[in-house]
């Protein structure tokens, strides 16, 4: 009898400790304030939360319509730990309305943030709305502090290594950017020496091109510097180019070497 009162015990203390971890929030105001928001289109609505998080997590309060996310423009979401107010904001791009508030809290992915609070609230933005009123002295605060906030978590994300993922990707992408560099420049190159007839007019056309290209490059950064800061890109697109130009050529001379073989 003991041993089941004590392994009931213990199952109810690994039941309860994943609720005492999750994360908890609560409306404190919203500015502008009251039952029924009218703004201008455009016009930020700020949202004062108490939020309080075991562990390190992101929060994101989204406005809803109807029960459907409103098209609506924010800011990221810092990384929150511990107990204090967090400001969350919003501003409808277009005429609309607001009818509920929803947060959510996690990593940012789509099973890791799971919703955790809803809030009813009514918000209307149309063009002729009147004008907001003054900011409350909690708005300039919690402004601060988020700015201040983001700034820190910033220098420190800067500061920190790279993750392999990180590496594993920026390698990812180099090893494309060179693959497709040199790979639009020489399978022309290639054929207009290999291939003959219209197909070698063809390949040094767009050798041409993406010669004329890489010299224009050329020229461009040796008056200013700072002309093609992003050249990676450039090449990609270019070279990726000249790639499909080639491979379009190899398949129709294939196939019309093809039909004069039957």
């Amino acid at each position: 009898m003991r041993t089941i009162i004590l392994g009931l015990v213990a199952w109810l203390l690994c039941a309860l400790a994943p609720a005492q971890a999750q994360t908890t929030v609560k409306l404190l105001g919203t500015f502008p304030e009251g039952g029924d928001i009218a703004v201008p289109t455009g016009e930020t609505v700020y949202v004062r939360v108490a939020y309080d998080a075991p562990k390190p997590i992101r929060i994101w309060v989204r406005p809803y319509y109807q029960g459907k996310e409103v098209s609506a423009g924010s800011g990221p979401s810092l990384l929150y730990r511990g107990q204090g107010e967090l400001l969350g904001f919003f501003f409808l791009t277009k005429p609309g309305h607001v009818d509920e508030l929803r947060v959510t809290a996690g990593d940012g992915s789509v099973g890791g943030t799971p919703e955790i609070a809803r809030w009813p609230i009514r918000v209307s933005a149309y063009s002729n709305a009147p004008p907001v009123p003054p900011a409350p002295a909690w708005l300039a605060r919690l402004r601060d502090e988020h700015n201040q906030a983001m700034h820190e978590q910033m220098q420190s994300g800067a500061g920190a290594p790279p993750s392999a993922a990180a590496i594993g990707l920026f390698g990812g992408f180099m090893l494309v950017f060179f693959a497709l560099a040199v790979a639009g420049l020489a399978w022309p190159a290639w054929a207009t020496w290999r291939w003959r007839g219209k197909w070698r007019w063809w390949a040094a056309a767009t050798l041409a091109v993406y010669v004329v290209h890489l010299l224009q490059i050329g020229f461009d950064v040796a008056r200013d510097s700072t002309s093609h800061n992003l050249l990676p890109f450039e090449l990609i697109l270019f070279g990726g180019g000249c790639v499909l130009a080639m491979a379009a050529f190899a398949t129709l001379r294939w196939w019309e070497r093809r039909r004069q073989a039957e």
